[in-house]
């Protein structure tokens, strides 16, 4: 199996074809150190101590990192079912789903590594696991609605947020009490896409109203007298639109920015450091509609899935400056669904969705793709440095 990279044609010329007349063209692909210089583009090549393709029983909705990435919790959109991968090991832990038949919409891992939330399909609760113990240790009731989302605060591994359908976002306890409700009243809502701030007082929102207009709510000074700030243009129109639904919300891991991935096909950047407004930095246009989107821990690569199999990186010191990315990885994926994560060590793992797709693994650390065709063998490097 081989996968494409695409790379910017004056660098191609100038750069890649005079590498490749000095080595076998199956062998290595290069790019420019003066062109590409970045802390993520390294050139160390080394092996994963175990596969970069993972078997999974079916098709997988979600993925998630824990923060210091020693597990990825691996969702079944399916079963409902939820896979522990230990990173250090490779061996795999699997979470017993009380409900079958209803898939896993989204995970998310507590700050001390102890937790991980989950949330299905058609389901109003949030469910609490133990990791160590591989059992589940509490529900969260309380929406009205289908939850679609759950993640817990940057800062406080026993507080997390939930949200979907019915428009609220509700922040919780571990010990399963509601600490509050995060809701703009005044408009009708379901939430699409949130996330909170580095440092945990801010809280942005993707929402879309039942005409299908959609705006950015924007929580201030959360755990205190929280404020909301919707982002809208003098005709009620959100600034700077999405003309599609808002599949994403991140911030950069430094609090500076945020993003919001679409099914435009485009991502917005928006500059958060003012303590009072946010200010529009720019669009990254893609081929097709963005699934979900992610920074690397380091915050200078904006990674982006999207329905088209791709995965682009864009580099954020000149991305709204040049609107060219860093680099595309194309039919990363033999399906169009594709979600992304990146750990601590900024390892970035992908899932198709299939099984046929598994879940491949890259560190763009060490900045070296195993293509091993699912079965695990080391057959071929593609190496982009800078």
């Amino acid at each position: 199996m081989k996968y494409e990279i695409e790379i910017p044609p004056n660098v191609w010329a100038e750069h890649v074809l005079p590498f490749l007349d000095r080595h076998s063209q199956n062998q290595l692909c290069s790019t420019s150190k003066e062109l590409y210089e970045s802390h993520l583009l390294q050139t160390t090549i080394a092996k994963w101590p175990f596969r970069t393709d993972l078997e999974v029983a079916s098709f997988v909705s979600t993925l998630a990192f824990s923060p210091e990435g020693n597990y990825l919790a691996i969702g079944d959109a399916n079963t409902g079912g939820i896979q522990i991968l230990n990173c250090v090991n490779g061996s795999r832990t699997r979470l017993q789903s009380v409900r079958q038949n209803l898939g896993v919409n989204c995970l998310s891992f507590s700050q001390d590594n102890k937790t991980l939330a989950s949330v299905r399909w058609d389901g109003r609760s949030i469910r609490l696991w133990n990791i160590q113990e591989a059992k589940e240790d509490s529900v969260l009731e309380g929406h009205s609605d289908t939850v679609w989302l759950v993640v817990f605060s940057p800062v406080d591994p026993t507080v997390l947020a939930s949200a979907g359908r019915d428009g609220s976002i509700r922040l919780w306890q571990t010990d399963e009490s509601c600490i509050g409700v995060l809701q703009d009243e005044s408009i009708d809502y379901q939430v699409n896409a949130f996330d909170f701030s580095p440092d945990g007082r801010r809280l942005i929102a993707a929402v879309e109203r039942s005409d299908h207009v959609g705006r950015l709510l924007i929580w201030n000074d959360l755990g205190e007298e929280s404020t909301i700030e919707t982002l809208v243009a003098p005709n009620g129109k959100m600034m700077h639109n999405h003309e599609g639904r808002c599949t994403s919300v991140r911030f950069s891991p430094d609090g500076h920015y945020f993003a919001t991935g679409s099914w435009d096909s485009t991502i917005r950047i928006w500059n958060a450091t003012a303590s009072n407004q946010l200010v529009f930095e720019g669009i990254l246009r893609m081929r097709d509609e963005v699934h979900s989107i992610a920074f690397t821990p380091n915050g200078k690569i904006l990674a982006a899935g999207c329905c088209d199999r791709s995965v682009f990186f864009w580099k954020m010191e000149t991305a709204t400056e040049t609107g060219v990315p860093l680099c595309v990885l194309s039919y990363f994926h033999t399906t169009s669904w594709c979600s992304i994560q990146f750990c601590k060590d900024s390892t970035l793992a992908t899932s198709g969705g299939t099984k046929a797709d598994a879940i491949r693994l890259w560190n763009p650390l060490e900045h070296a793709w195993s293509m091993d065709e699912n079965e695990g063998d080391f057959q071929e490097l593609i190496e982009l440095w800078g």
